[in-house]
């Protein structure tokens, strides 16, 4: 991102705190806990702001999701407590994970390749907007499919997936995967020609990116939750490795991490 759209962005934030949409919103968040469990909620306050303040376009309506979202993640993240240390220490922990152990091999192995797909699905994390994570998660997928090709089968894109999302290292990746399950909206609608996307001041910027996916995202968005809960259950005998090789592997790493004693859902075969 941009520190010039950082800023616009910013300035556009502390002017709108002064209005009644922002209190709006205030009140909203702190309802997080109902929007668990009735996403319709969501939906519903999305379209009353739109209406009462006559929002044009996906750019008005993504700005005010920036601003519901602006403490909504931190929110949601404190409510999660420690749910994702585990994802957290498995990732950290497979970190000396190859493609071979995952079946990957020639053009689906080729460092470049999976290095450019990393550095994609690293961009999720860039943002605490549901619509823009899953802009760059979308788009992650898109170049996938341009670097292996359009035939790409699941089985070999699920690996992929695996693979990159192991090798991001991004803290908490569940939490974002999570985050962007429950509090999705709907794309709005284009601009139209001289569009002030229903605001009087600027407040379209390169960070708030996103596209109509007519629904494609809900299947990557399952892909990406897939690929977690292989993460998360993974085992030797889920790889293309051998046992000696596998404990060897988690027990130097273990080291190098200073873990002073192995987690209670790690590997049976790690522990014996």
């Amino acid at each position: 991102m941009k520190k010039k759209c950082e800023n616009i962005c910013t300035v556009a934030v502390v002017q709108l705190k002064k209005t009644t949409l922002y209190c709006a919103i205030d009140e909203f968040t702190n309802e997080i806990e109902e929007i668990y469990t009735n996403r319709e909620k969501l939906t519903a306050f999305y379209e009353q702001v739109a209406e009462k303040y006559k929002l044009k376009c996906e750019y008005g309506l993504l700005f005010v999701e920036k601003l519901v979202m602006y403490s909504m993640f931190n929110k949601f993240r404190v409510n999660r407590g420690d749910a994702d240390a585990f994802v957290n220490e498995k990732i950290l922990l497979y970190q000396w994970i190859k493609p071979i152990h995952l079946k990957l091999d020639g053009v689906y192995a080729q460092n470049e390749k999976l290095s450019r797909s990393i550095n994609d699905f690293i961009r999720i994390a860039k943002s605490n907007i549901p619509s823009v994570k899953t802009f760059y998660m979308m788009v992650a997928f898109e170049n996938m499919f341009r670097k292996f090709g359009e035939d790409l089968e699941y089985d070999k894109m699920l690996s992929i997936v695996i693979f990159c999302l192991i090798k991001t290292k991004i803290k908490d990746l569940s939490l974002h995967i999570r985050f962007m399950r429950l509090f999705r909206r709907e794309y709005f609608r284009p601009c139209d020609k001289e569009c002030d996307h229903g605001f009087s001041m600027n407040v379209r910027c390169d960070c708030l990116v996103s596209k109509n996916w007519c629904g494609q995202d809900l299947y990557y968005l399952t892909t990406c939750e897939a690929a977690l809960e292989f993460i998360e259950r993974m085992e030797y005998y889920d790889l293309n490795v051998e046992v000696d090789e596998y404990n060897n592997k988690l027990s130097k790493k273990l080291e190098k991490l200073r873990l002073k004693e192995t987690p209670n859902n790690l590997s049976s075969f790690f522990k014996h």
